[in-house]
């Protein structure tokens, strides 16, 4: 209304106008909301914050911001990780999640059919252009395998004559080569050992992260995913706590009773 740009958008081509708010990129938008639309989900089946109401509403709300955006990335990583989420509680469905899966499957069309006209009707498998870089990354790093070509996107584009590659390993294998990939997986291998909590609800956003990151660039330096492994740590620990104290409380008991 007053002619000022506010916020990261930008013509795509083929009538496709992306819009990513505050944030940079915009698979990184719509992946940042995806983990709004998990948190919500788990908020509302595991830990019981909202009424279904609420949940709705929310879930409404995430799931239009992310067709704004009109990049893909964080709803297909969603619908991955719901998918994994409800299979993983195929014994233990109930009315919410029934409503859930309904809602869900009626849903789908209009969320394919609006994204697909958002892009100028772009189909929803098309790679845009990810593969060919792929293919053109593993070539590079075939000439830098132990450390890789370096960082910087200066630097990688006077080195290779290519921009980031959209892949976690893709990237890293170019940029760090297998020493400095080896390195930064055992980071996540050793989180995954000690700090991981299985029974905690919220290791699901740390797999959509991870799932989202095979198909954007530079995820280790975001800020959310270090947010979303402090939040899981921070479970884990509430976790031990809780377990402990139960243990304490039970053997208090055993030892009143064999008194008695």
């Amino acid at each position: 209304m007053r002619g000022l740009d506010v916020g990261h958008h930008s013509a795509m081509g083929q009538g496709r106008t992306a819009y990513a708010g505050l944030m940079g990129d915009y698979s990184f938008a719509t992946l940042y909301l995806a983990i709004g639309c998990m948190l919500t989900l788990v908020y509302y089946l595991e830990y019981k914050k909202f009424t279904t109401i609420q949940f709705v509403g929310y879930e409404i709300f995430l799931i239009v911001s992310i067709l704004c955006v009109t990049s893909r990335t964080g709803l297909a990583a969603f619908a991955v990780i719901i998918i994994a989420y409800l299979l993983s509680h195929s014994n233990q469905f109930n009315a919410k999640i029934i409503f859930i899966i309904i809602s869900g499957c009626a849903m789908i069309p209009f969320i394919i059919n609006r994204l697909e006209n958002a892009r100028g009707n772009q189909s929803l498998v098309d790679s845009s252009g990810r593969i060919e870089q792929y293919w053109q990354a593993l070539s590079a790093f075939e000439s830098h395998p132990l450390f890789g070509v370096g960082f910087g996107l200066v630097n990688l584009k006077q080195t290779t004559g290519l921009g980031v590659p959209h892949n976690f390993f893709v990237q890293y294998l170019l940029q760090m080569g297998l020493v400095g990939t080896v390195i930064i997986v055992a980071f996540f291998v050793f989180y995954l050992k000690k700090y991981y909590q299985k029974s905690d609800p919220l290791k699901w956003l740390f797999w959509l992260v991870v799932i989202g990151a095979m198909f954007i660039p530079d995820i280790a330096s975001s800020r959310f995913f270090g947010v979303i492994i402090i939040l899981t740590m921070i479970g884990d620990k509430r976790d031990e706590k809780e377990t402990s104290r139960e243990n304490c409380i039970q053997n208090e008991k055993s030892v009143y009773t064999a008194k008695v």
